[in-house]
């Protein structure tokens, strides 16, 4: 967890929905400094939030719209779909690339 970046996003003042900051804030309180990223699933930030799976992924469209969030999708050794990584941009622009093959297991 990096408090920096929950802080960050905690901060933030633009205009954002209620869900919207709720997915922000999750995103931020998973951010690993040292990765540059964070990687929960949209299920685990639903849960997190308490809003639906179909509310997280309109409003981390949203977030991405802004460049708030850039996400990239990733994918497992069989092709399949797994928990997507997320890069804060406007908190740390040097923060890894999404597209970093690097991931924890």
């Amino acid at each position: 967890m990096s408090m920096d970046a929950y802080r960050w996003a905690k901060s933030w003042r633009g205009e954002l929905s209620a869900p919207e900051l709720a997915v922000l804030l999750t995103i931020a309180d998973r951010f690993n400094d040292s990765e540059g990223r964070a990687w929960p699933s949209y299920r685990t930030i639903a849960d997190d939030t308490r809003l639906s799976r179909r509310t997280v992924i309109r409003s981390m469209a949203a977030l991405s719209s802004v460049g708030l969030v850039e996400v990239s999708h990733r994918r497992d050794k069989a092709g399949d779909a797994t928990s997507n990584n997320y890069r804060l941009p406007l908190y740390r622009d040097d923060s890894a690339p999404v597209d970093n093959p690097k991931h924890p297991p």
